[in-house]
C-alpha cells in the first residue's frame, strides 16, 4: 500500500512545485515544467522511502529538562563609609540627648539613651553663658553663649549613669541603658 502512495505524493509535490514556479507565466511554461518533473513510478527492485511513523511522541518524564527562570545577581556596589561603620544612609546612627537651661537648671535633669550607640549631646542656653561637663570615661565639655546652642557627637557609652555638672555644680545625669527618653 505504501508503494502506491509514494508515486501519488511525488506527482502532487511536482504539481505544487510547478504551480509555484509558473505563477504569472502566461506562455504555458509551467505546464511543461510540471510534465518534465513527473517521474516514472519506482520499480519493485528500487528501494522505497518509508512513510513516517504515525505513533505520537512519548509524554515528557520527570527527568526531562524543566524550563527555569534565572534571576541575575544584583550589581555589586561599594559600601559607603557610614555603611561600613554599621550605620545606614548618609549619616551614622546617633541618639539625640538635648538639655535646655532654664533659670540656671537643666531641663530635663535626666536623659536615658541606649548603651553603645553614638550620642549627639546638645545644650540650649538661656540668657547667660554656661559650661556643661559630662563626666564619662572621657569627659566631654560643652560651652554655650547666652541664648545660644552647642552640640557635640560622641561615641556610645557603656551601660551606666554619668553625672553632669553645669557651671561646676551637679545638675543632672545621662543614663546609658534603661528606658530611653527624658
Amino acid at each position: 500500500m505504501r508503494a502506491r502512495q509514494l508515486p501519488l505524493a511525488a506527482i502532487a509535490a511536482a504539481a505544487l512545485a510547478a504551480g509555484a514556479a509558473g505563477c504569472g507565466d502566461d506562455d504555458g511554461a509551467a505546464t511543461t515544467a510540471a510534465a518534465e518533473q513527473t517521474q516514472a513510478p519506482p520499480s519493485a527492485t528500487e528501494p522505497t522511502a518509508s512513510a513516517p511513523d504515525a505513533t505520537p511522541p512519548a509524554p515528557p518524564t520527570a527527568t526531562d529538562a524543566v524550563p527555569t527562570t534565572t534571576v541575575p545577581n544584583p550589581p555589586s556596589t561599594t559600601p559607603t563609609r557610614a555603611e561600613e561603620q554599621g550605620g545606614g544612609g548618609e549619616e551614622a546612627v546617633r541618639v539625640p540627648a538635648t538639655f535646655v537651661i532654664r533659670s540656671g537648671r537643666l531641663t530635663p535633669p535626666t536623659i536615658s539613651v541606649p548603651p553603645r550607640l553614638a550620642i549627639e549631646l546638645t545644650l540650649r542656653g538661656d540668657d547667660a553663658a554656661h559650661v556643661l561637663v559630662l563626666r564619662a570615661p572621657q569627659p566631654r565639655t560643652l560651652r554655650v553663649a547666652a541664648g545660644g546652642q552647642a552640640s557635640l557627637r560622641m561615641p556610645g557609652l557603656r551601660a551606666g549613669s554619668y553625672d553632669i555638672t553645669l557651671d561646676g555644680r551637679p545638675a543632672g545625669e545621662l543614663i546609658a541603658g534603661g528606658e530611653v527618653g527624658p
